[in-house]
């Protein structure tokens, strides 16, 4: 995990770190809670995607605990467990990086959870990581796999939740899935993010997810999505 603050950090040097590093969790501390500052920041470093369900912005969307005629507006804006997945799994063109900026933590629990995917092929046998590349799951209207080989290594698309909700899995086909959130989980670190702290991460390289907290919570995030 590296840390930087945002007054010492230059967009342009911080784009090619995260083109070259890409196995990095990176944390701006000090990042002003302004969605001006933020998407400015993200526009210099990279090319942010437009999302027409924004209420406020099109490329910025708060993660707070959202709900209309008393049901949670999406999984993101619950207070649930949000287990390990990859944002926009169901595009064509899946963003290969993502921002978030902690406006207001949650008192208790809402944790960050990130895991990088080459220590989850690590503990896979040379069968599995080819049943992984070549075997082709339905994200909504879109079939691919969940690992892709890439010029710099392994590329991971994966959200257990929009793969189950749009097919019917074999039985054989949730073993595999359960084993493979097992290492998940096993190879992930759990963080708390305080508040004007700017988590960025390669949404290509990195499983992502949050601990459950209070459906009372102020817990505040902005996220950008967006390619480098």
């Amino acid at each position: 995990m590296i840390r930087l603050n945002y007054k010492s950090t230059d967009p342009l040097q911080f784009a090619l770190l995260l083109k070259d590093s890409a196995d990095e969790i990176y944390i701006i501390e000090s990042f002003p809670s302004d969605d001006r500052i933020l998407e400015n920041f993200i526009w210099e470093i990279g090319r942010p995607i437009e999302e027409n369900r924004n209420p406020h912005s099109d490329i910025t969307f708060e993660v707070s605990v959202t709900k209309k005629d008393k049901l949670f507006t999406s999984y993101a804006t619950s207070n649930y467990h949000f287990p390990l997945h990859t944002d926009c799994s169901d595009l064509i063109a899946v963003p290969n990086a993502l921002a978030m900026l902690c406006v207001t933590p949650a008192t208790n629990g809402g944790d960050s959870i990130l895991v990088y995917i080459d220590d989850v092929i690590s503990q896979f046998s040379a069968e599995e990581v080819a049943f992984l590349l070549e075997k082709k799951w339905l994200f909504r209207k879109i079939w691919r796999p969940i690992l892709s080989k890439t010029n710099t290594g392994y590329s991971v698309c994966y959200n257990r939740i929009t793969m189950e909700s749009y097919a019917k899995l074999t039985s054989s086909e949730l073993a595999f899935l359960n084993k493979f959130d097992e290492v998940l989980n096993l190879k992930a670190i759990n963080f708390k993010l305080k508040s004007n702290e700017l988590l960025i991460i390669r949404n290509d390289k990195f499983l992502h997810g949050r601990t459950e907290f209070s459906e009372n919570s102020d817990r505040l995030l902005r996220r950008i999505r967006f390619n480098v």
